[in-house]
């Protein structure tokens, strides 16, 4: 099982999926500092992009036409704090990734995120768990009640609420 993956129609076949876990907002964050605006993805060829390699950040670019060489992708568990860092260090202008996870993630590693600012939104969608799919269907309705009821019970908005 992944934890937590965006639920795409290019993906749907992919797995078998239990959620929705939270909404996520998957776009573009820069340094306020740099004062840029995007109308469009095509705004994107005068600038060096940031993404978590085979990320949905990533692939969202790579589907709305932008060349790869634009693109400077990076893996690795610390792969949003070395784009962060490569921000600062002005080796990449900005970095495509979910806005919430990218912040707190910056927060943990010290960063100022009120340094930073969405400039472009790549889509909105839902973060769900993705199971292989020879996982049984006995297994993943077990997952599925699991979230309902504690979402039912209060715990879930808890949990969210600590985050």
């Amino acid at each position: 099982m992944v934890f937590s993956t965006t639920r795409t129609t290019k993906r749907e076949n992919l797995f078998k999926w239990v959620g929705p876990i939270v909404e996520t907002k998957i776009g573009i964050l820069a340094p306020k500092s740099k004062h840029i605006t995007l109308r469009s993805l095509t705004d994107l060829k005068q600038y060096r992009v940031g993404a978590v390699l085979k990320d949905i950040g990533e692939q969202l670019i790579l589907e709305g036409g932008v060349d790869k060489k634009h693109i400077h992708s990076i893996s690795g568990q610390n792969a949003i704090e070395l784009s962060f860092k490569k921000m600062d260090n002005n080796r990449i202008d900005m970095f495509a990734y979910d806005f919430v996870v990218a912040k707190y993630q910056a927060k943990l590693k010290g960063y100022n995120v009120d340094d930073y600012e969405e400039i472009y939104t790549l889509k909105e969608a839902e973060l769900y768990y993705a199971f292989n799919k020879t996982t049984s269907d006995k297994t993943i309705a077990k997952w599925q009640n699991a979230l309902d009821t504690i979402k039912d019970d209060g715990t879930y908005n808890k949990i969210l609420a600590k985050y």
